[in-house]
């Protein structure tokens, strides 16, 4: 009986055990030493440069990051200290935060 059952799961696991097709991939190359830098154009569908009303209240120094508003470019000084705003052709409206440094 032992045998019976020995060869019944030798026979069903030859023919569990079938060759597959091997199927044929295309090999696609890449060459990681080329580098490709996108263009400004392929990120945004517009740019734009707009020149900042430069008065004694709106000097900037190093600037830390810039937000746009309700019509108004906000725009932060590197040590935090003050928020610039601007309107949207770039004319200073007012100075928010300390004003000495």
């Amino acid at each position: 009986m032992k045998r019976t059952v020995f060869y019944i799961i030798l026979i069903a696991t030859l023919f569990a055990c079938r060759h597959e097709k091997e199927v044929d991939y295309p090999v696609l190359s890449v060459d990681i030493t080329r580098l490709n830098t996108p263009s400004v154009f392929d990120i945004f569908e517009k740019v734009e440069i707009i020149p900042l009303e430069t008065t004694d209240n709106s000097l900037l120094g190093n600037i830390f990051g810039i937000a746009f508003y309700n019509n108004h470019y906000y725009i932060t000084d590197l040590k935090g200290e003050s928020l610039f705003c601007f309107d949207e052709h770039g004319k200073f409206v007012r100075k928010i935060g300390m004003t000495n440094s």
